[in-house]
């Protein structure tokens, strides 16, 4: 079958970006229906709006994307006197805001939400000056209120905050870089020069199973069938929602054709937190005629040639440790440590489909440097680029 027969279902919004990454690394075209990629989601694009401001002060298309997110009471009329006075001193917006005093036409309020504006930047390129990006952008949302701002009692304003808090698992990949916030952002430049669709070439389709109502492709995968995410730790409680979450599961099985493929995890990391987790309830309602199981860890349904099959357990060096153990004393670290470069060193030889063999030379966070003969010095993402190791 070819890509375009092949859809992607997934629960929450937040779970497209690993499998972004993961089709981009392959050179597997991919279209997201329904929703945009996850770097070009409005809620991704204010947060990193404050990280460019905090990176430049200068960066007056920053400055505009934030200075009223959230919502700080700035008109346009404000903005407007901010500009023009900007203008005739030939002066960064941020750094007018040290005058803000000075500026004729705002009244007192005005001024002093912009002078709070100014000194809380001030404080965040404070922390990123000798913190990981990783508490940096924690310090961003908590100081902002960023994530509360965002809760409109709607799904679709629980999607933003979780589209947020995964950011986080971005970030956790540069807290060790030589410059965290220049790298971070660097590799979220690299990602968006990436992250082209060729509207030409068949795509695999990556959506919502909400947004999947009504539609049926000849293979479907559907990935993170795991406690806490489908069904949602907030269904849980909730007979009613969690039978809703029962019903949304049946829907997304039906929507393959002729293959279905249900996956969970063991460990995942999510949120930038690294967890251990247990199937789905709803993976030990299905038919067992109709299923075949593979290795424990995944479900492969043939809606053909019904067969049933049990997987062995996986190993453990402990025969009485539990498969899927629902604690760990170190789950409540902030940091996730799946990194994606941690396979790659200095001196390691890699091949890239379009600038051939070439040689890791630098590592900062996900961004490799890598000499190729011929072709200079390019910088690509370790977790993204469609590079392997030879």
């Amino acid at each position: 079958i070819s890509y375009g027969d092949v859809a992607v279902l997934y629960r929450m919004n937040a779970q497209s970006r690993s499998i972004e990454e993961s089709l981009l690394r392959k050179q597997i075209p991919y279209q997201i229906v329904g929703g945009v990629r996850f770097f070009d989601r409005r809620e991704i694009k204010d947060v990193i709006g404050y990280l460019r401001l905090i990176f430049n002060s200068k960066d007056d298309l920053s400055f505009l994307r934030i200075v009223n997110v959230p919502k700080r009471k700035l008109g346009a009329a404000t903005i407007e006197t901010i500009k023009s006075f900007a203008r005739n001193y030939e002066m960064s917006l941020l750094d007018v805001l040290e005058h803000v005093q000075d500026i004729p036409g705002l009244n007192q309020n005005k001024k002093n939400m912009l002078q709070s504006f100014r000194k809380l930047v001030t404080e965040l390129q404070q922390t990123a000056s000798d913190k990981p990006i990783s508490i940096l952008l924690d310090r961003v949302v908590e100081k902002t209120k960023f994530i509360a701002s965002l809760d409109d009692g709607t799904d679709e304003g629980e999607s933003r905050q979780q589209n947020v808090k995964e950011l986080f698992s971005v970030a956790a990949r540069y807290d060790a870089a030589d410059n965290p916030l220049a790298d971070f952002l660097e590799g979220v430049a690299l990602v968006s020069d990436l992250d082209k669709l060729n509207t030409d070439q068949a795509a695999v389709t990556l959506m919502t199973i909400h947004a999947s109502k009504g539609l049926e492709f000849p293979a479907v995968f559907l990935p993170g069938w795991e406690t806490g995410i489908f069904p949602s730790k907030r269904s849980e409680a909730d007979p009613e929602d969690l039978e809703e979450e029962r019903r949304l599961g049946y829907v997304a099985i039906t929507r393959a054709e002729q293959k279905c493929c249900i996956f969970h995890t063991k460990q995942r990391t999510l949120f930038g937190r690294t967890e251990y987790s247990s199937p789905s309830r709803f993976l030990s309602e299905l038919d067992e005629s109709a299923v075949i199981r593979i290795g424990g860890n995944s479900m492969l349904m043939d809606h053909g040639d019904f067969r049933s099959m049990h997987g062995n357990r996986t190993k453990t060096k402990d025969p009485n440790a539990p498969l899927f153990p629902v604690s760990d004393p170190n789950r409540h670290k902030v940091f996730g440590t799946n990194l994606a470069n941690a396979e790659y060193r200095i001196s390691d030889r890699v091949d890239h489909p379009t600038f051939g063999k070439g040689t890791v030379i630098k590592v900062s966070g996900d961004i490799l440097s890598i000499a190729f003969a011929g072709k200079g010095i390019k910088k690509l993402l370790a977790s993204a680029a469609p590079i392997t190791k030879i």
